[in-house]
């Protein structure tokens, strides 16, 4: 599987995974919500049935038969405790054993500003545990109260329970979900990795190299024209090193042709670079000169001598180091140590008296032709 499509799934697991997490949130808060409902709407009329039921019981203070009334709706699911209360707060009937909780006496004592109205609030019994406690009025209030109980723990243990059910639905659905975007992105994600592989070794020079891709759609049209450009590459590049063989071929003829005369001439031959350092000579510059070492590499000043170096620069030739620091050092050209050159006749040739290694004298003419080269 490509890196690519490796990135991809890791992000679909992660967004399944978070999507997965706020569904189970969302939906733990809709059961709970929708449990306290109705445990409210059981508690109340739980509540509301011992208040009619029970009116002149309480009134008469019958505990007994209080008592059964609130034992018969024990088995009710959800229902925890219920608590009967008369007006002057003493408690006529309750299922606890064997007292009533400290935290719900102090409920039930808390003086209430509308003695009709239905109370519902949260309490926490120590030892017992959380509960929704709705306070129903007895008589609007004038005979006492009823307190019905609810289970909250039970609720939060059912919530909990349909949260995992939930997540473990969920966590089937992902292995699934993940086995099949698995199996897909791999297929997907085959034809691509044979596309680098190809492109690899087209980069290599592997034009022969084949691509086993036969699909229509993108990735196939993909595949041949990486087929076709591979071919026209080869192609392009078999004429093109053809062509600079051909051309390497031809230029060392060329360079042969150019050697030999250069090296059969009966004038010396001397090139230099910018710079004044020799580049070429041949067979009769050394002879003439009778230099006992090959001149290439050496400054032509040292060969030829001053009044040449001064002549190349008066013809326009842009030398530099040696020549310029010779220059600074000898007379300008227009001054009368030019004398030694005899005659100019075309512009571009001179004569000169030059002098050998041994100190001898001689004649020379020198022609000089300048040529823009790059890199000389």
């Amino acid at each position: 599987m490509s890196k690519l499509f490796k990135k991809t799934l890791i992000m679909m697991i992660l967004l399944f995974g978070a999507v997965a997490t706020i569904i189970s949130a969302v939906a733990g808060w809709i059961v709970y919500d929708r449990i306290i409902d109705e445990y409210k709407s059981k508690a109340i009329a739980i509540a509301d049935n011992i208040a009619h039921s029970s009116m002149e019981v309480i009134l008469n203070r019958d505990a007994s038969t209080i008592q059964s009334i609130v034992d018969q709706l024990r088995e009710t699911k959800g229902l925890s405790y219920v608590l009967v209360v008369n007006k002057d707060g003493e408690f006529l009937s309750h299922t606890f054993a064997p007292s009533v909780p400290y935290e719900l006496r102090k409920v039930v004592e808390q003086p209430r500003e509308n003695t009709e109205e239905v109370l519902v609030s949260n309490i926490r019994l120590k030892g017992h545990g959380n509960y929704l406690d709705i306070s129903s009025p007895i008589l609007s209030g004038v005979a006492g109260h009823v307190h019905v109980g609810m289970d909250l723990d039970g609720v939060m243990s059912y919530m909990w329970w349909t949260i995992a059910k939930l997540h473990a639905v969920t966590f089937m659905i992902f292995l699934v979900s993940v086995g099949i975007a698995f199996v897909l992105t791999n297929k997907m994600s085959r034809p691509l990795i044979e596309l680098t592989h190809y492109a690899n070794k087209v980069a290599n020079r592997e034009f022969n190299a084949e691509v086993d891709i036969r699909s229509r759609d993108e990735v196939g049209v993909l595949a041949r024209t990486m087929t076709n450009m591979a071919s026209e590459i080869e192609s392009r590049m078999e004429t093109l090193e053809r062509e600079v063989s051909d051309a390497t071929q031809e230029l060392q003829e060329t360079l042969t042709y150019v050697s030999a005369i250069s090296d059969n001439l009966a004038d010396g031959l001397l090139v230099i670079d910018s710079y004044g350092i020799t580049r070429r000579s041949n067979a009769a510059l050394v002879k003439i000169l009778e230099l006992d070492y090959d001149p290439v590499g050496h400054n032509a000043r040292d060969l030829l001598g001053q009044q040449s170096a001064n002549f190349l620069q008066l013809k326009g030739l842009e030398l530099s180091n040696s020549f310029e620091t010779a220059q600074a050092e000898q007379p300008h050209p227009s001054t009368p140590h030019m004398r030694g050159i005899e005659e100019e006749r075309d512009g571009n040739t001179a004569e000169f008296i030059a002098a050998r290694a041994d100190g001898s004298r001689f004649p020379i003419e020198l022609a000089a032709s300048i040529v823009n080269m790059k890199g000389i």
